[in-house]
């Protein structure tokens, strides 16, 4: 990130952002792939946000609230295995596949090697579920339900969104997705209408899914020439050791983001699952869009941090304080219509869950705080930094939940939340005020080389 201009970086700099936007506007109009790209991202996440939306308040209508706890925990077991199952191959894969593009001999290699491990990894999951369904109660309670949910990590293993993504195709996966989620919402209101369809709520997700991956595979096989053939332990050893700090990664996000539904199991019935999920499920609806948001910004951030560090600054501030007083004010009004809100999705007042939302409702806040100094660390090359502290939030958020847990339910689930959002953006400050001279220094540095 903190690469030096050559001769005169800041007469360079100066003349940076128009020909940077000029470069960005040729680049589009004779790369019509690129922007196709960029459409078709747009559309997976709007497709990832809009269905789940959409059969969200239908689940907890039909089935209950009690059911929906059920799947939700179902969901967050699942959501391991998946990560498992991935072992990050969306991130080391498809670097390989992009230096190898124009290579069909080692994109069906890597092809090989890369599924034949996923489905050994798949092999790996559906045997921690059958553990899991032996010898944890709650988990044996629901085997047949979590079983089929099985279909989902396949879904997962059968999907190459990293060869797309690597050949910058991901129109091919964002058709795919859409028309996965599209079976998903007809199988759902076709077959789930009473409470105990429940059951079936998972393996529906999954196999929505696998017939959309199978779909990927069969386009990737007759559209560029893929083989398809079994790779040798020794390959499936090599990606496993190439995708491991991917993996790694990957796993404590998961952990992170769905530890609190895990912990909860172990200390409250299904009924007070559905109520936190309920509610945390609104919230993350905000935390969607700031992500999205914080992704948007930051390439602009990145550029400037390559000029001066008061631009940097003068660049966040303009941007993020508007959006922080915005979600300040939309959390306000959630708060004053929590119970609402609540009875609009639930269709009923639920009043255990309206309070955990009048709780919850602060993290939105919290995060958008975070933007700015999470912004400027990654924008300067300080991922260490920012890996160790996600990481000690991880493990001070497990010990936290638990004994909070323990103590209030899911009240406590709630708090905690709340808690470790506001450690990780105080962290965050800190470590960008430790941080500020050395930031500072650069930008005095390249001014008077500037001036030399």
């Amino acid at each position: 990130m903190l690469t030096q201009f050559s001769n005169n970086p800041m007469k360079k700099s100066r003349i940076l952002p128009m020909s940077m936007f000029q470069r960005i506007q040729n680049s589009l109009q004779s790369n019509t792939n690129l922007v196709k790209n960029f459409v078709a991202l747009g559309i997976l996440q709007a497709t990832n946000f809009l269905i789940p939306l959409m059969t969200f308040p239908y689940l907890v209508r039909i089935v209950g609230m009690e059911k929906f706890g059920i799947i939700s925990y179902g969901l967050t077991i699942l959501t391991y295995l998946i990560a498992v199952a991935d072992y990050g191959f969306n991130l080391s894969a498809t670097r390989l596949v992009s230096i190898h593009r124009n290579d069909s001999k080692k994109l069906s290699e890597l092809f090989a090697n890369v599924m034949t491990t996923k489905l050994i990894l798949f092999g790996l999951s559906v045997t921690i579920m059958g553990i899991l369904c032996l010898t944890v109660e709650r988990v044996q309670a629901q085997s047949i339900a979590y079983m089929l949910g099985l279909l989902c990590v396949l879904g997962n293993v059968l999907m190459p969104v990293w060869f797309f993504q690597g050949i910058e195709q991901m129109k091919v996966i964002t058709y795919a997705n859409l028309v996965a989620k599209i079976i998903q919402l007809g199988l759902l209101f076709i077959y789930v209408k009473h409470e105990d369809d429940y059951i079936f709520v998972l393996g529906l997700y999954g196999f929505a899914n696998v017939v959309s991956g199978l779909y990927s595979i069969r386009l990737a096989v007759t559209k560029y020439q893929i083989h398809i053939h079994f790779s040798n332990l020794y390959k499936v050893w090599e990606q496993l050791k190439n995708g491991w700090y991917f993996f790694s990664s990957t796993l404590t996000i998961s952990i992170a983001n769905t530890a609190t539904v895990i912990i909860l199991g172990y200390f409250v019935s299904n009924t007070e699952i559905g109520y936190y999920s309920l509610a945390e499920k609104i919230v993350f609806v905000a935390w969607m869009i700031l992500g999205s948001y914080s992704q948007a910004i930051y390439p602009t951030i990145c550029k400037l941090a390559q000029q001066s560090f008061n631009e940097v600054y003068k660049f966040v501030k303009k941007v993020t304080l508007p959006l922080i007083v915005l979600t300040g004010l939309s959390c306000c009004i959630v708060y004053a219509f929590s119970g609402e809100i609540i009875k609009l999705i639930a269709g009923h007042q639920v009043d255990k869950a309206a309070y955990l939302l009048r709780i919850l409702v602060v993290v939105p806040f919290v995060v958008a705080l975070n933007i700015p100094p999470y912004q400027i660390l990654l924008a300067y090359d300080y991922k260490k930094v920012y890996s160790a502290l996600f990481n000690g939030s991880a493990l001070v958020n497990v010990i936290l939940c638990t004994a909070l847990v323990s103590i209030w339910g899911v009240v406590g689930a709630a708090v905690c939340m709340v808690i470790i959002q506001t450690f990780i953006t105080l962290s965050l400050y800190i470590v960008l005020a430790f941080k500020l001279k050395h930031l500072v220094e650069i930008t005095d540095l390249r001014e008077s080389k500037a001036n030399i």
